[in-house]
């Protein structure tokens, strides 16, 4: 072997660099041997692969696009899961998680259409609420999505995806879960979101209320997106040309 081909020196002195490759390496195996790790990349078991921007973007209609795939993931196995990648998980979400209504899916794979507050009016001063998303919704031909889809879009997105897409929060709207706690009312309807706010990499919820006599004041703002299932027959379709209708995901949580 001639000299040029021992690429390691063009790393060294540099140790830190090899280090992080190792971490990283063994962290995707799950492994700790990181002489295990060289051995499964240099036979061929694991192959390194760029990096896919996750999601579809259409900057004029302020609307993206990603795709998302179940794997029959219960409440308590997504709260280990995303904990275990360093996401946090805000308490009413993962009372929301561990509800005995948490029924996950398998196999199933949703197209998902994120829409920016401006979708759904113009101007910074025009407040929108879940009744707004809702009923401008059911013009759109777009379906609620199950409630795991919160658990997919977090660890399919990171916050630097969150900040890209000028997004604090993306609201999964799903079917609301009630819960139970001193600070709310009995019954309490919440909806998940992937946000990035105080320290990030977080899991949260916000009030599902839609009514006029809300409890708690929800009005999105610029930075708020909203999530839902695009049906099979306007995938290929331009989303601002056709008109929608809202349709029931039948794997729905409730």
């Amino acid at each position: 072997m001639e000299k040029h081909d021992f690429l390691i020196e063009k790393v060294l002195p540099d140790l830190g660099k090899l280090n992080a490759l190792l971490k990283n390496q063994t962290s995707q195996m799950d492994i700790k041997d990181p002489n295990e790790m060289v051995r499964r990349i240099n036979s061929g078991e694991w192959k390194v692969v760029p990096v896919i921007k996750n999601y579809w973007e259409d900057k004029k209609n302020k609307v993206y696009r990603l795709s998302v795939v179940s794997g029959g993931t219960t409440g308590p196995e997504w709260i280990e899961r995303l904990e275990k990648k360093n996401f946090k998980i805000e308490p009413e979400a993962r009372m929301a998680l561990l509800s005995s209504n948490f029924k996950p899916t398998k196999n199933v794979t949703r197209e998902i259409v994120i829409l920016k507050k401006d979708f759904f009016c113009k101007g910074e001063k025009r407040k929108v609420t879940n009744k707004d998303v809702i009923l401008q919704a059911t013009n759109k031909k777009l379906i609620i999505p199950h409630i795991e889809v919160a658990c997919l879009i977090r660890e399919l997105l990171s916050d630097k995806d969150l900040k890209k897409m000028n997004l604090l929060s993306i609201v999964i709207m799903h079917n609301p879960v009630c819960i139970n706690v001193e600070s709310l009312p009995k019954n309490f309807p919440i909806i998940l979101a992937a946000s990035r706010h105080n320290q990030g990499n977080l899991l949260n919820s916000f009030s599902g209320e839609t009514d006029n006599n809300s409890f708690v004041e929800n009005y999105w703002d610029a930075q708020s997106g909203f999530a839902f299932v695009l049906s099979q027959a306007y995938l290929s379709e331009d989303l601002v040309k056709k008109g929608w209708s809202l349709k029931f995901d039948n794997s729905n949580l409730i």
